[in-house]
Order: structure tokens, then sequence, then C-alpha cells
């Protein structure tokens, strides 16, 4: 299936998973946007569910959410691509506020960019990786938000995790400073970022929570 420009707005999964969309197989997305869907009860997937191979190229997902479920913009299990896509102010019940990756999902994002996303449990806000490996280049991350526990930006349960170029998950600042929870990456045991070449985006890059943490040691 190839959706070209499209709208998907305003639906509901009243008890399944994919509020705006549920795809068992291939789907290619190129422009338009998925904005206020909904996976109620258990769902997951508030904007889109996805088992197979998703591909998406200047697509915009915005208020999409799950009641007790994973992934507020998108659940998936798959291999997803993403090409200059926006998200923002999508909600997880629990993990993935943004995005949430599982099974043997691999997740490659270029130029984009997770603003204002929040996991309600889990992890997560921006994205919760727990599929085979998520690599982002020349993306951007602010304001995401994980809150009752760590990986506001990115929560790392599983698999590798890669940053390319230009990539930054831009700091907390103020009181928020060394919260957890507030747009940093939060690392399980054994855990790390990988960074095959020098970053080229605006220092510091990244703020790290270990799986031990302290605020006062960091």
């Amino acid at each position: 299936l190839t959706m070209i420009g499209c709208t998907v707005s305003e639906n509901t999964a009243t008890r399944n998973n994919g509020g705006g969309i549920y795809a068992g197989a291939n789907l290619t997305m190129t422009g338009g946007a998925v904005t206020g869907n909904q996976a109620q009860f258990n769902g997951n997937g508030g904007g889109i569910y996805t088992k197979d191979k998703l591909d998406m190229t200047g697509v915009t997902l915005t208020g999409n959410k799950t009641a007790s479920g994973d992934g507020g913009g998108i659940y998936t299990t798959g291999t997803l691509t993403m090409t200059d896509c926006t998200l923002t102010n999508n909600k997880a019940g629990t993990g993935g506020g943004g995005i949430l990756t599982s099974g043997t999902c691999s997740l490659t994002m270029k130029t984009c960019i997770l603003t204002g996303n929040v996991a309600n449990f889990n992890g997560g806000g921006g994205v919760y990786a727990s599929g085979s490996s998520f690599t982002m280049t020349d993306c951007t991350l602010t304001g995401n938000v994980a809150k009752n526990t760590g990986g506001g930006g990115v929560y790392v349960a599983d698999g590798t995790f890669t940053m390319k170029g230009s990539s930054r998950i831009s700091l907390s600042t103020g009181a928020e400073e060394n919260e957890q929870g507030k747009n940093e990456v939060f690392l399980t045991n054994n855990k790390m970022i990988a960074v095959p070449a020098a970053l080229t985006g605006t220092t510091p890059v990244a703020r790290i929570t270990p799986a031990a943490y302290n605020k006062s040691t960091q």
C-alpha cells in the first residue's frame, strides 16, 4: 500500500491496536499527516501500528495517543525507515510517546524532529528502543518527557543505538538540568551509544542516565 499526501485524523481503535492505521503488510507513506488518533484500552500504536516494512518520508504525526498501551505515535515490530518526518505531542499510556520498537524491529531515522512527546509510565518519551537496532542521522530530539522513569529522549532497552551526523538530543535546562526523564538517554545495563564518527551537532549532543542513577553524580 502506498499513501501520498494523505491525512489520517481523529480515529479511534476502541479495544485494538492502531488508532489511525493498522498495517499488517508493507506500507509506504510520502507527505501527509497522522493526527489526533488514539488506541484505547490496552491498544498499541495510537497513530500507526505496523508489523512489516514501513517507509515514511515527510510525514507529520501530531497528537496521537494510547490510553494504556505503548507507542503513542508509532508502534512497530517490523522495519521502519523515516526521512524528514516530524513527531510532536504524541503520548503513550506506558512507553514510547513518539515511537516504540519491539522484537526484531530496525528503526532508521534521518533528518527527523521529535518534540514534546510523552511516555506516562515505561520510559522513552521520544523513542523506546527495544528492537534490534535504532540509528539516527541528523535528527533532533527536544522537550520529550518520560514521567515515571528515565529516557525522556530515548530509552534503550535492547538492541543497538547509533548516533550519526548532526544528531542531537537537546539537554534540559534550569531546574530540570539533571532530572531523570527530561529528554535524556536512558541506558539499561550493558547498553551504550555507538558513535562511528565524530558528531557535527552543537555540543553537548546528549545527556545519559545510567541504570544506576544518582543525579548528584552526573
